[in-house]
């Protein structure tokens, strides 16, 4: 251990002086490596010796106890060893199973539930369930989402699994595979995390093996708010200044390669001009009964992108030529109960031209 101090020490010092201050603790501490109570702040020094130096767990309990009084404790630590009490509980568990099964009748489960839990409404989403298996048949709503005569997944319906599994903030979201909705087979769909990186896989069954797994989306992650101000559109001025774009025929212009359903063709309203759109997109609920166990149904957010990929938008008249995501590069989600909470009629979605490159045949947008 001594011959890394020197580095051990210089990294420290430099985590120090990123987060300047008062590293003293708030709250009463005892220190397992002097076996005291802890008085001072930390410092990179005492972080070394607390790990070359032996562990005084029992010093720190015998002081803990004489200077609180505590009488029970709660050890919370990642380290491996403490896996075997959990394995001891696991073996306890599994014995009084055995001994239900071989008929003996008589054991009292109830013994445990002498404490009232606290109950809480399930996180499950009808995206982020453990192992999904999904088709055209499970998830009707998101079926309406049709390329080239094929439903598939909408690239807004993986920002909403990860939202669904406490998102707030998304970057670097990548788009790698269309994920097929057949009619007659279901297939397993994974969403994957470790730390900030995350990905959504697919499975031909619901085994999951890694040699089968086909990636679809990936990106990283975080579960924390995003603080700052949030980009004002002066809505008025748009309107008035930009021409309206004839909406009868909206979606008969995508028809070529997109045939929504009914539940995405929901843009209602489009001012624009050359590189810069705002749209309207109804949120009726009528026609979404399950829109409350969505963080964003997917054909709201989606049709907040179908400008986008539109020719009045594009310039590009070419039949022959379609327009899919390949990429998000930040996604905020604000208000997670949003939907829940406020009975909206329409959202409206900003969309800025921010580069083109023709070689590769790639429009890059900004849409808030």
């Amino acid at each position: 251990m001594r011959v890394c101090e020197e580095q051990y020490l210089a990294e420290m010092n430099a985590i120090f002086k990123k987060y300047p201050g008062d590293h003293t603790p708030q709250v009463t501490t005892y220190s397992t490596f002097t076996g005291l109570k802890f008085e001072g702040s930390f410092t990179p020094e005492y972080s070394w010796e607390n790990a070359v130096q032996p562990v005084r767990f029992s010093e720190a309990n015998a002081a803990l106890l004489e200077g609180e009084g505590a009488g029970s404790f709660i050890d919370i630590s990642p380290h491996p060893v403490l896996s075997s009490l959990f394995m001891e509980l696991t073996v306890l568990l599994e014995s009084i199973g055995k001994l239900t099964t071989w008929g003996y009748n008589t054991i009292n489960y109830s013994a445990v539930n002498k404490c009232q839990l606290k109950q809480f409404a399930s996180s499950d989403g009808p995206l982020n369930r453990y192992d999904l298996l999904i088709n055209s048949q499970t998830h009707p709503d998101i079926a309406e989402h049709v390329i080239r005569g094929e439903p598939i997944m909408p690239a807004a319906g993986y920002l909403e699994i990860a939202f669904e599994k406490g998102a707030k903030q998304l970057w670097k979201v990548r788009f790698k595979a269309m994920f097929p909705l057949p009619k007659d087979k279901l297939l397993g769909l994974e969403f994957a995390q470790t730390a900030l990186q995350w990905k959504v896989n697919s499975s031909v069954d619901a085994t999951f093996s890694a040699n089968f797994l086909h990636l679809h989306a990936d990106g990283f992650m975080s579960t924390r708010s995003c603080e700052g101000e949030v980009q004002r559109i002066p809505i008025q001025d748009v309107k008035s200044r930009w021409k309206k774009l004839r909406i009868d025929r909206f979606y008969e212009e995508l028809k070529y390669f997109a045939q929504y359903g009914p539940l995405f063709r929901r843009v209602v309203e489009c001012n624009i001009r050359a590189g810069e759109v705002l749209v309207k997109v109804d949120v009726n609920i009528t026609t979404l009964p399950n829109i409350h166990e969505y963080i964003i149904h997917s054909s709201i957010l989606d049709a907040c992108f179908h400008i986008m990929v539109h020719p009045a938008f594009t310039g590009d008249a070419d039949s022959t030529a379609y327009y899919l995501p390949s990429k998000v590069e930040r996604a905020v989600l604000h208000d997670a109960n949003y939907f829940h909470q406020h009975g909206l009629d329409f959202v409206l979605s900003y969309v800025t031209l921010k580069s083109w490159k023709p070689v590769t045949a790639q429009d890059i947008y900004n849409a808030v």
